[in-house]
C-alpha cells in the first residue's frame, strides 16, 4: 500500500499489513454473513519527514493495529465463492523521537489513525 494522506515521522514508504482472528456469523446454502475483529500489525518501509526539515535515516516501523467490521460471502455455482471484506482499520503509532536536526531532537507522539479497509475476491469453493 502506498504512504497515506500526508507522511509523518511514524509512517511512510511501502506498508505492510497482516491480520488474523475468527469470524463469526451466519452461513446458508448460497450466501454467509460474518462480523470480524481481528489484530494485526502494520509496517512501514521507511519513517520520513513532512518535508520541511532534514530526513532522518531511513527505520521500519512495526505498530499494533485493529481490523473490524463485516464480511459477506455469495456461494456460487460449481465451487465458486465470491466475497466481500469491510472494515476500519485502526492503527495505534508509537511514540517516535527523531534526532539530528537543528534544535537537535523531535518527538513524534503517540497516537491513532482510522482507515477504510474493502476486499473484493474470488476463490474455490472444496
Amino acid at each position: 500500500m502506498p504512504g497515506g494522506d500526508f507522511q509523518t515521522y511514524q509512517d511512510g514508504g511501502t506498508e505492510t499489513e497482516f491480520f488474523a482472528g475468527a469470524k463469526v456469523g451466519i452461513r446458508r446454502r448460497h450466501v454467509g454473513y460474518f462480523a470480524k475483529l481481528r489484530p494485526g500489525f502494520t509496517s512501514f518501509a521507511d519513517i520520513t519527514s513532512n518535508g520541511t526539515e532534514q530526513h532522518p535515516p531511513a527505520q521500519r516501523s512495526i505498530n499494533f493495529a485493529l481490523d473490524g467490521g463485516g464480511v459477506f460471502e455469495a456461494y456460487l455455482p460449481k465451487h465458486t465463492l465470491l466475497r466481500i471484506d469491510a472494515g476500519d482499520v485502526t492503527t495505534y503509532f508509537h511514540s517516535v523521537t527523531v534526532s539530528g536536526f537543528p534544535a537537535n531532537q523531535a518527538v513524534e507522539p503517540a497516537q491513532s489513525r482510522e482507515s477504510l479497509l474493502l476486499l473484493v475476491g474470488a476463490g474455490w469453493r472444496f
